[in-house]
């Protein structure tokens, strides 16, 4: 599953952050300079390990004053925001939001300042934080974050774009009313969203990171054969948009046997696992088509251990370097219903 890139935060919540340990190679976040002041301990114990990667935007060579097309994506998504909200609740002197301007960069700063949706919390320092209203911030972090993922797995390592805070998802993904004529590339693409929760069980809440790092280093082989075969739905469903219950029957025995595998790992090192809700939303090439992908349209693939695995269309905004396109979307509070047999 490569690198998890999680949104829109510095530090992960302790959820993101046993679902990074046990089921990607590495979590990055996207961070300023001398980041080590702003994150928690546990993520320092994870960049110890190995397993953190921070991300500075200004050493990324992301560059986004450098092509035609990338600043349309802040701009896009920010005029779609004081498109649809009063001005009055945009007002950053009203909030008690800030951003970073080193996690952001220099040219999004210099957007956020002219349209007057950021100012300075000390005026007499121009590298103080932002003050910006939450929703700005919500869809600045968000959409860098879907555009870095992009950017970072054309050149190198996959990364895939990972929240737990739905307003962030929507900020990330929602198709603005208006599109932007001077965009390069497609705007919009079809979608599936798929339910993987009962595949990919998490440790209960206050389980010791420490613990969760040895059962890594112990049990790769069958936390890697479980990655494996979420992989391959993942991938085969968007390779072959018009069958996706024939990918289910195809990778099904795989997944439940991976399932089985690490739940009875994890039991013999006295984890208790829990099935909270975990979405993948996987873009589909925009010439896909098919009443299975009519947007609002949803079903079930499956079952796995009493839980279905349902699927739905719908349609996500798209970037310009239209790599992979996946991400996923944790809703931590809400825990997976067992069907009734």
């Amino acid at each position: 599953m490569s690198v998890m890139l999680y949104y829109p935060h510095v530090s992960p919540s302790e959820a993101a952050l046993h679902q990074a340990v046990l089921y990607w190679d590495r979590l990055a976040t996207i961070v300023p300079a001398q980041y080590e002041k702003l994150v928690t301990p546990e993520l320092l114990r994870l960049r110890d390990a190995g397993l953190y990667r921070p991300m500075e935007i200004e050493r990324q060579g992301l560059g986004l004053s450098a092509r035609g097309d990338d600043e349309p994506i802040i701009e896009t998504a920010l005029d779609e925001l004081q498109r649809k909200t009063p001005p009055h609740e945009l007002m950053p002197d009203r909030s008690d939001s800030f951003l970073y301007p080193a996690k952001i960069g220099p040219a999004i700063e210099r957007i956020l300042l002219n349209r007057g949706l950021a100012q300075r919390a000390d005026p007499t320092d121009r590298f103080s934080e932002l003050r910006v209203p939450r929703m700005v911030s919500f869809v600045v972090v968000s959409t860098l974050a879907r555009y870095l993922a992009d950017y970072e797995s054309r050149r190198e390592t996959k990364v895939v774009p990972f929240t737990d805070r739905e307003i962030a998802h929507r900020a990330a993904h929602e198709l603005p009313s208006r599109v932007r004529s001077s965009l390069s590339y497609e705007p919009a693409l079809p979608s599936w969203e798929v339910e993987l929760g009962a595949l990919l069980p998490v440790p209960s809440p206050g389980t010791d990171l420490a613990r969760l790092i040895e059962f890594r280093q112990r049990h790769e082989d069958e936390r890697g054969r479980l990655i494996l075969a979420v992989d391959m739905l993942v991938n085969g469903l968007q390779r072959n948009p018009d069958y996706p219950h024939d990918v289910y029957r195809m990778v099904s025995g795989y997944l439940a046997d991976a399932v089985r595998e690490l739940e009875a790992a994890g039991r013999a090192r006295k984890i208790t696992w829990m099935y909270r809700s975990l979405s993948v939303v996987i873009a589909l090439a925009a010439s896909a088509a098919g009443e299975k992908l009519v947007p609002g349209a949803g079903w079930a693939l499956g079952t796995l251990s009493g839980m279905a695995i349902n699927v739905a269309t719908s349609q996500v905004r798209n970037t310009p370097y239209e790599i992979g396109q996946i991400s996923y979307l944790a809703r931590v509070q809400r825990e997976l219903p067992r069907l009734a047999r």
